[in-house]
């Protein structure tokens, strides 16, 4: 199994840096690829593939937005050897509409024809009420693959590997992002030192011979390189 990293955690590193810096230290930090996003940094799709060759990275997917995906003007997604397209946000509004359903249903089986799976990303919102969309969106869609992001089920109070279970053949992957014991506006700890069942989902993505783990920050209070090389030694370690 191999480590990806969002690049969305490292928006603000990108814009200071180049994307390139950024890369170099991904790779330096033992990850294996990355999970890409909505951005192309302004290169051609040519150049940004001959990038991620240089540093020896993958990129495994990328978070899209849904109207993204319906244009179908995703070209450089296939240059780049994308995957998988996530679909990262919807609000609780699109998220009771049905229309939005139909478009997901509809998208996933257009992509899955070409080679690349549809998913869908959760936040907490989608429990709000004691809802759950996400059982909704799956159910209404049979092809679309979920990619659940653990810091959140665990905000939202799941155990994310309970959570899991009756959606095992669904996962696109798992995004691995810690939660403190202190809630969501602490700084995400090391690995292994919150309460995101980092451990048992990565077992869990390991047992299912998932493709990628993702590995994602925000509000670290440690230097990006240092922690996410943690982060990997840590995923490799279990």
């Amino acid at each position: 199994m191999k480590v990806s990293v969002q690049l969305y955690s490292l928006r603000e590193e990108i814009k200071k840096e180049g994307v390139e810096s950024v890369l170099s230290g991904i790779k330096a930090a033992g990850a294996d690829g990355v999970e890409a996003v909505e951005d192309d940094y302004g290169l051609t799709p040519a150049a940004y593939r001959a990038l991620l060759d240089k540093h020896g990275l993958v990129a495994y997917g990328c978070h899209v937005g849904l109207a993204a995906l319906q244009d179908h003007t995703f070209t450089w997604s296939s240059a780049l050897g994308f995957r998988q397209l996530i679909v990262p946000w919807l609000s609780v509004d699109d998220l009771k509409n049905g229309a939005t359903a139909a478009a997901l249903r509809t998208e996933a089986a257009f992509y899955k024809e070409r080679g690349i799976a549809v998913g869908y990303h959760n936040h907490a919102h989608e429990f709000e009420g004691g809802t759950d969309y996400i059982a909704d969106l799956l159910k209404a869609a049979p092809d679309l693959q979920f990619e659940p992001d653990i810091f959140w089920l665990a905000a939202a109070g799941k155990s994310a590997a309970a959570y899991l279970k009756p959606y095992e053949k669904r996962l696109a992957t798992v995004h691995l992002k810690e939660l403190s014991p202190d809630g969501v506006q602490a700084p995400n700890p090391f690995f292994g030192e919150g309460v995101s069942e980092i451990r048992q989902c990565v077992l869990l993505a390991e047992k299912l011979r998932l493709p990628h783990v993702v590995i994602e920050f925000e509000g670290i209070a440690a230097p990006w390189r240092g922690y996410l090389k943690r982060a990997v030694d840590y995923i490799v370690g279990i």
